[in-house]
């Protein structure tokens, strides 16, 4: 895997295997980003929207790409950046 460029830390991740690892990371996702000392509080909307976009994308990896798959919620301390890469990637 890629090295983050400097300034950026990893605050989540999974390394999914299969689809069924799905249910887990959505619910792992919407987990994090309630947590009170979660850097940002996002509004509901935002989460729900996020946690879609992060279940398509890592649904057509497991089905169409290389496993496992790495999911990684990361910052550069004013951002939040959701990163899928492929294994080897």
């Amino acid at each position: 895997m890629a090295r983050l460029p400097s300034g950026f830390t990893v605050m989540w991740h999974r390394d999914p295997t299969q689809l069924v690892d799905l249910p887990s990371i959505r619910a792992s996702i919407r987990a994090f980003l309630a947590d009170d000392d979660a850097p940002v509080v996002p509004f509901s909307d935002w989460v729900e929207q996020l946690v879609l976009v992060i279940d398509e994308i890592t649904s057509d990896a497991l089905r169409h790409g290389a496993v496992p798959v790495h999911l990684r919620l990361r910052n550069d301390s004013d951002h939040r950046r959701p990163r899928l890469a492929r294994r080897g990637a």
